[in-house]
């Protein structure tokens, strides 16, 4: 894992345009969320179809919030947002990360 920027609060691993994910991806969620929560980051998935839904909810569990794909980018910055002071949240403070394109 790279050295983050030290005020980064939140990762957002976007899977809208992943219909599945394997249990290698499943996996590398997992222990890339374990990673960040060392360093203080949340991690939060994002639009993740049934299928991929499904395993990372069996593999990865509640670790990374709630898995739906109802739940969209702007709603887990949202989520962030409200339990820190909103002032804190500059460019720095949030990532997004867009699955591979299919």
């Amino acid at each position: 894992m790279p050295p983050r920027a030290p005020n980064l609060r939140l990762l957002v691993w976007d899977l809208s345009t992943s219909p599945d994910v394997d249990i290698a991806g499943a996996r590398l969620l997992g222990e890339t969320q374990r990673a960040l929560a060392v360093q203080g980051v949340t991690m939060r998935i994002v639009e993740a179809r049934a299928q991929a839904r499904d395993l990372i909810r069996k593999e990865v569990g509640m670790s990374v919030g709630e898995v739906s794909r109802r739940i969209s980018i702007d709603d887990a910055i949202a989520g962030a947002a409200g339990s820190v002071d909103r002032s804190s949240i500059g460019p720095d403070s949030v990532t997004h990360h867009r699955g591979p394109e299919p």
